[in-house]
């Protein structure tokens, strides 16, 4: 199901789990994560290599009023996720916007590929999180701000603007907001 292009009600439950954020957002589970960081860590035994996956899903939206009239509108969805491989001093990575199993796993080979590894540390299989890490609690996303509330306050910065000196004439004023979960799966065993 794709969302809205002005999407709503997508954050985060701040009562999930991250594994369970995953699942719900890309349809992934644990075990297929760790498929993905094998594959991009254990050629040669995981020695000396390091490897993460970074998912992101959210939206970012942006208004411009200009002379008292909207001129610009835009929003733009993310989805998507990329692995990362490092081995000293190289880093191989590979994205992907259409987050699956087979994309993963692809895009893993491709980053590992990039290494070309050596030997030494080893890889730590992933556990289940027991906390939620949310770093930056917001209680509504600006993003599910009505757009109609969102050009009312760029006309009152529009109004208030011009009433500080009458000699302001042009004003321009806009509004961005994004709102995006990220989820990163390490070879070291975090998520």
């Amino acid at each position: 199901c794709k969302p809205n292009p002005i999407r709503t009600g997508f954050h985060m439950n701040i009562m999930n789990t991250p594994e369970q954020e995953l699942h719900r957002l890309f349809g992934l589970n644990l075990s297929q994560v760790q498929k993905v960081i094998a594959d991009a860590v254990n050629h040669n035994g995981g020695q000396n290599a390091y490897g993460d996956i970074y998912f992101q899903d959210g939206s970012a939206q942006s208004i411009t009023l200009d002379q008292g009239v909207i001129k610009n509108t835009a929003s733009a969805i993310v989805n998507g996720a990329g692995v990362r491989v490092v081995v000293g001093d190289k880093t191989g990575y590979s994205p992907t916007d259409h987050v699956n199993i087979t994309n993963l796993r692809d895009c893993a080979k491709i980053a590992r590929a990039i290494t070309n590894y050596t030997a030494g540390a080893q890889n730590i299989p992933l556990a289940a999180s027991s906390k939620l890490q949310n770093l930056y609690p917001v209680k509504s996303s600006p993003v599910d701000v009505d757009v109609p509330v969102k050009i009312a306050i760029l006309k009152k910065i529009d109004q208030m603007a011009r009433a500080y000196d009458p000699r302001i004439i042009n004003v321009t004023a806009s509004i961005s907001c994004d709102y995006y979960t990220v989820i990163i799966v390490t070879s070291l065993g975090h998520i």
